[in-house]
């Protein structure tokens, strides 16, 4: 076989395995809450049209454990178990309804013990980048134990999660507002590094 020929099949699998994602990973997003009292959760072959205690414009997040159990929704302002309540100091984040792309959910690691919930406010707004630490006590018990942490004020409203290339941490992404500097923060077992490259 050619170089030239070996190079772009392994390129194209790199490519290939890199993008599909591993069953944990789908199905941590199984459970999707959004707009208003609306849910759908991904069978193999159907969805499930349910009810949620969420009502927002744009800003929305789900987070389900490795299984695709629903564990917890936000809409940036109010987080949600998946009984609809909400959650022990879950209410009067930061965030906005109306933020597009403006809340995501970081597990910390494979029990869920720990998971962050950042947040951006409407854009223009004062309230910035933040994130709130919830700390899962099992049986659908959570509570936010730091809440509306200021990591950047003046940010864009999307927010953009990836795993670092380690598997164990991740990367937390926000553009600045009026400005193409991009933010990127670190967030791993110790907590948020809140200072950005």
């Amino acid at each position: 076989m050619k170089p030239a020929i070996f190079h772009k099949i392994l390129l194209v699998g790199l490519i290939v395995t890199s993008i599909i994602p591993t069953n944990a990973q789908i199905l941590r997003t199984k459970n999707w809450h959004f707009g208003y009292n609306t849910s759908l959760r991904f069978e193999t072959d159907t969805v499930i049209v349910d009810t949620s205690a969420m009502q927002s414009g744009e800003s929305c997040a789900s987070i389900s454990d490795e299984q695709g159990n629903l564990l917890l929704y936000s809409d940036g302002v109010t987080v949600w178990n998946k009984k609809h309540q909400i959650i022990g100091n879950g209410a009067e984040l930061l965030g906005h309804e109306s933020s597009s792309s403006g809340c995501v959910f970081i597990p910390i690691d494979q029990t869920d013990s720990i998971i962050y919930l950042f947040t951006t406010d409407y854009i223009g707004n004062t309230n910035g980048f933040r994130y709130n630490k919830i700390r899962n006590y099992g049986n659908d018990s959570f509570e936010v134990l730091s809440k509306n942490n200021l990591l950047f004020n003046t940010v864009a409203e999307p927010i953009g999660a990836v795993k670092h290339h380690d598997n164990n941490r991740n990367w937390v992404m926000v553009r600045q507002f009026n400005g193409y500097n991009y933010l990127a923060y670190l967030v791993d077992k110790n907590g948020v590094i809140d200072c950005p490259i």
